[in-house]
C-alpha cells in the first residue's frame, strides 16, 4: 500500500499537469493539420492511436522510471549494503517474496491505474482545448472521439500500463539486490536500472505495436 500510494497517488498531480498539456498540444496541433489538408475525419482516429495507445502509456511509464524505479533501486541496495537483505535470509524470510514481490505488484497496479487517468485526461484537455481556440462544437469533439475508440485501444493501454510497471520494478528491484556490499554501487545501480528500463520498455511497446497492427488502417 505504502509502494502504491507513493507511485500512483503522489505522481498524480504531475501526471495531470503534464497530460494536459500533451493533450492541448497533440490535438490543437492535428485539428489544424487537418483542417488545412482537408483530414478531419481521421483526426480522432489518429488522436485516439497516439495518446491512449502510445503516448499515455509511455509517458507514465517515464515518470515512475524516474520516481519509483529510482526508489526502488536505491532503497533495496542501501538494505543490501546495510546488511538487511542477509539478515532477512538468515531469519529464514525470503527476499523475493517479502521485499520484491510486493512492490512489483504494487508499481503494476500503479502504472495501470496512471496509464488510464493519464491518457483521459490527455484527451479531455485536448477536447476543451480545441472547443475553446477552434470553435468546434463540445458535443461534436466528444462524439468524434468516442467514435473512434475502440476496445482494443482500451484494452491496449492497460496491457502496457501493467507490462510497463512490472518490468520497472522488477529491474530496479534486480538492479538494487544485485549490487555489491557498498554504498559507492547504489548510484551507479540506480543509473543502470534507469536505463534497462526505458530500454525494456521501448522494447515492449514496439512488440505490442507490431503484435496490434492493423493493416486495415493503411486503407484510409
Amino acid at each position: 500500500m505504502r509502494q502504491f500510494y507513493f507511485t500512483a497517488v503522489m505522481a498524480t498531480l504531475f501526471a495531470s499537469i503534464l497530460s494536459i498539456f500533451l493533450g492541448a498540444v497533440t490535438i490543437f496541433e492535428s485539428l489544424t493539420f487537418s483542417s488545412h489538408f482537408g483530414v478531419s475525419e481521421f483526426v480522432s482516429r489518429i488522436l485516439v492511436v497516439i495518446i491512449i495507445r502510445e503516448l499515455g502509456p509511455l509517458f507514465i511509464a517515464l515518470i515512475i522510471i524516474g520516481r519509483s524505479g529510482t526508489a526502488i533501486a536505491t532503497e533495496l541496495g542501501n538494505m543490501k549494503v546495510n546488511g538487511e537483505i542477509d539478515f532477512l535470509e538468515d531469519q529464514g524470510v525470503d527476499p523475493i517474496d517479502f521485499i520484491v514481490l510486493p512492490r512489483v505488484i504494487s508499481v503494476a497496479l500503479a502504472t495501470f491505474s496512471l496509464a488510464i487517468y493519464f491518457s483521459f485526461i490527455a484527451v479531455l484537455g485536448g477536447v476543451f482545448v480545441s472547443h475553446i481556440v477552434l470553435s468546434i462544437p463540445l458535443s461534436d469533439l466528444i462524439h468524434e472521439v468516442l467514435n473512434a475508440l475502440y476496445i482494443n485501444d482500451i484494452i491496449i493501454n492497460m496491457a502496457k500500463g501493467i507490462l510497463f510497471g512490472g518490468t520497472i520494478a522488477v529491474v530496479s528491484a534486480f538492479n538494487g539486490l544485485s549490487i555489491k556490499r557498498s554504498s559507492i554501487y547504489v548510484p551507479q545501480a540506480t543509473t543502470k536500472s534507469v536505463v534497462e528500463a526505458i530500454m525494456i520498455c521501448f522494447l515492449i511497446d514496439g512488440i505490442i505495436a507490431i503484435l496490434t497492427f492493423d493493416s486495415s488502417m493503411l486503407e484510409i
